[in-house]
């Protein structure tokens, strides 16, 4: 009896070592982490921030739309001039202002984040 009485306490023992050496930090299973919800939150608000096409066709009109990829085709191939021209002769103010605020000089390559590129010329 004493032996089964040592062993049951052993036992126990060993089951309230092994609960204690877990972390404390364990993650439920299924629950994503705090890392993971970061990524999820960013990921969602890039998604709304970020109008599709069809958005900028419905919110501005497709010919709106189209003068704007042609006028950003010729700022970065370093075309300013001829963006700022199209830009005014459509009569889009605003965008013949974006122009001027991206490429002030006539000549130079702009990356795609509007920078100008340097040692060029």
């Amino acid at each position: 009896m004493r032996a089964a009485t040592a062993a049951a306490i052993g036992l126990f023992a060993a089951v309230i070592a092994l609960g204690a050496a877990e972390p404390s930090h364990a993650q439920p299973v299924g629950q994503p982490t705090a890392e993971q919800q970061t990524w999820r939150f960013e990921g969602e608000e890039h998604q709304r921030s970020a109008p599709s096409w069809l958005d900028l066709i419905e919110q501005y009109g497709l010919d709106r739309v189209d003068r704007a990829i042609r006028v950003d085709h010729l700022i970065h191939q370093g075309r300013c001039r001829e963006a700022r021209d199209l830009a005014n002769a459509e009569g889009d103010r605003n965008m013949a202002l974006r122009v001027r605020q991206i490429c002030p000089g006539n000549s130079g390559v702009v990356t795609p984040r509007g920078r100008r590129m340097r040692g060029d010329g």
